[in-house]
C-alpha cells in the first residue's frame, strides 16, 4: 500500500485515533494500532480500544491499493513532527516507510488480522449541533459514576427517533434525561 497526503491532514486524524488506540491492553498489540486501508483515492483509517472506535475516510493521493496496522502512537509522533506539504507512506512487508522532503522513518506493522471488525453504524445519522450536544452532555455527565468499575454507571446513553435525541444517564436511583430536536448544521456530529 502506498500513498501521499498533506501532513495537516494526516496529523488532525491520527491525532484523534491515537487517543483512541488502546495502550492498556498488552495481550492485544493490535489494538494499540491504526489500520489503514487503501482504495483507490481514499484512506480509511481506524482505531479502537474494544469501547470505542473511531474511523476517518481521507482523500489522499493512492498509488497502491492495500492494508496495513502501526502503532498508532508512533505514527502520531512521526506525522506531527513532519514538514507541512506532502508525506508519502508506503508499507512493504514488515515495515511503513513514511517520508516527506529530506525525512524519512521506518516503523515495524502490527498484524492487521488481530485487528478487530468494526460494524459500520446501522441506520440513519443523526445530526445535531455541537453546542447544543455539549450542553446536553454538561447536564448528566455531572452524574456519571467515576468508579471504572462499574461501567453501567459511567456512560452515557445516546438514542434518537425521528424527532429527537435523547441522552440518558443511568444513576443508582434515577435516569437522568436530556431531549434535544435534531438539527442540522454547518459542523454537524453524525451518529
Amino acid at each position: 500500500m502506498k500513498f501521499r497526503s498533506e501532513q495537516g491532514i494526516l496529523a488532525e486524524a491520527l491525532g484523534a485515533l491515537a487517543r483512541i488506540a488502546s495502550t492498556r491492553n498488552a495481550g492485544t498489540p493490535a489494538l494499540s494500532g491504526v489500520k489503514m486501508s487503501l482504495e483507490g483515492d481514499t484512506l480509511t483509517a481506524s482505531s479502537t480500544d474494544t469501547d470505542i472506535s473511531l474511523q476517518f475516510s481521507l482523500p489522499v493521493g493512492g498509488d497502491t491499493d492495500g492494508q496495513g496496522l502501526v502503532s498508532a502512537r508512533m505514527l502520531n509522533d512521526i506525522i506531527r513532527v513532519m514538514p507541512s506539504g506532502k508525506v508519502t507512506v508506503e508499507f512493504a512487508g514488515d515495515n511503513a516507510t513514511i517520508s516527506a522532503q529530506r525525512s524519512q522513518f521506518t516503523i515495524p506493522t502490527l498484524n492487521t488480522v488481530e485487528f478487530p471488525r468494526t460494524q459500520p453504524p446501522s441506520g440513519e445519522p443523526v445530526t445535531i449541533a455541537s453546542k447544543e450536544l455539549k450542553d446536553a452532555l454538561a447536564q448528566v455527565v455531572l452524574a456519571a459514576s467515576k468508579d471504572a468499575q462499574k461501567h453501567n454507571l459511567s456512560a452515557v446513553l445516546l438514542a434518537s427517533t425521528d424527532k429527537e435525541f435523547v441522552l440518558l444517564q443511568q444513576t443508582a436511583t434515577a435516569w437522568l434525561c436530556v431531549t434535544l430536536l435534531v438539527q442540522a448544521l454547518r459542523h454537524p456530529i453524525h451518529f
